[in-house]
């Protein structure tokens, strides 16, 4: 009986989760996805090899980028990170052309704790 119980609790926080990153929009492409702290990113300048680097955003939310310093990146989508660079990498870069990917996404941890394994 527990076991059913637990399997029911199991399903509803599945469903409840998957209804919180669902959003309205039917489609979500991975431009939109928000960054968070932890996340890997690739950050990339054509013909700047020097400026070709993967960074992890940090606790506070941040990276720091050659040249340029910190960049706050939690909060915000790999094209807005992308614009900020570019227009801060434009004081030293003459037309800098930035790219910035996610490599690897670390933020989004979900933790269940209790007697999930043996539930007797």
């Amino acid at each position: 009986m527990i076991k059913y119980i637990l399997r029911a609790y199991l399903i509803t926080v599945v469903l409840l989760i998957s209804t919180v990153f669902a959003q309205d929009n039917a489609s979500i492409t991975p431009k939109e996805y928000i960054i968070g702290p932890g996340d890997e990113l690739e950050i990339s300048v054509w013909k700047e090899e020097t400026l070709t680097k993967i960074l992890t955003v940090l606790p506070d939310g941040k990276l720091t980028f050659p040249l340029i310093g910190n960049v706050t990146a939690a909060g915000r989508t790999a094209n807005q990170i992308k614009a900020e660079i570019t227009k801060r990498l434009a004081r030293y870069i003459s037309d800098p052309i930035v790219s910035v990917g996610v490599n690897q996404v670390n933020s989004l941890l979900i933790y269940i704790v209790g007697k999930v394994k043996n539930p007797d």
